[in-house]
């Protein structure tokens, strides 16, 4: 028994150190379009617990959106969790490679921020000239294991009616956190059971690379969009 304690705790800790190794190596081919969102910042968000977050940090925070150049950062698939889909799939992080993926963390008994996050995802789903819509995939991350069963997530999938090229993902806290912590993104459970999260929408190019991020809710989509059709 505590021969599997171990290796439970050397495992995670090498998530965590992988995770850090893979911001330190990426920033150096990142370039912030804010400076005061720069390589301090999101060094401390690699090597955090993603499950902490600062007091200010609200759920209805607004960011400034923040691009990166693509092509130079690593692929955040190099750890490949395990996750389900909405239709009870189980599926690896690297499964989503060949598409530009949007990606944002959330979960579904939010009644504020998420539907607005899942909304602006959807307005930037509509801005895709169709020629290229099969390049691109959304995925939502439930950062709430406990209740955002897959059978939840498709009822969620439903009632927001979302499309066949949207992955609503369940995984064990491990792969919340450790994907957190890939993407840049800060959560924390209040005690009322609701979360405190980053609103983000992450642009990962089809090799997982990330190329793109708009921080905030009802951003402008135009430079992403524009990103993805001149790359597609």
């Amino acid at each position: 028994m505590k021969m599997i304690e171990q290796e439970k705790f050397w495992g995670t800790r090498k998530i965590w150190i992988t995770i850090g190794l893979f911001w330190m190596f990426a920033l150096q081919g990142v370039r912030a379009e804010t400076p005061s969102d720069g390589f301090e910042k999101h060094l401390q968000l690699a090597t955090m617990n993603a499950g902490e977050m600062s007091h200010e940090m609200s759920h209805d925070n607004h960011n400034a959106p923040e691009s990166h150049s693509p092509g130079h950062a690593n692929s955040v698939y190099q750890i490949d969790f395990t996750w389900e889909t909405q239709s009870q799939k189980k599926i690896q992080s690297s499964d989503l490679r060949g598409k530009f993926q949007l990606v944002i963390l959330a979960y579904t008994e939010c009644s504020h921020a998420c539907p607005i996050l899942v909304a602006d995802l959807k307005h930037i789903e509509g801005l895709i000239p169709k020629r290229i819509q099969e390049q691109v995939g959304f995925v939502f991350v439930s950062i709430d294991p406990e209740r955002d069963t897959p059978d939840q997530l498709h009822q969620f999938s439903k009632k927001m009616d979302l499309g066949t090229g949207w992955h609503l993902l369940h995984g064990d806290s491990t792969a919340v956190m450790g994907m957190a912590a890939l993407l840049g993104v800060k959560f924390r459970q209040e005690p009322d059971g609701s979360f405190s999260h980053s609103n983000l929408i992450t642009l990962l190019d089809p090799e997982g690379k990330i190329v793109f991020r708009l921080e905030g809710l009802q951003q402008n989509p135009d430079a992403l969009v524009h990103l993805i059709i001149e790359n597609a």
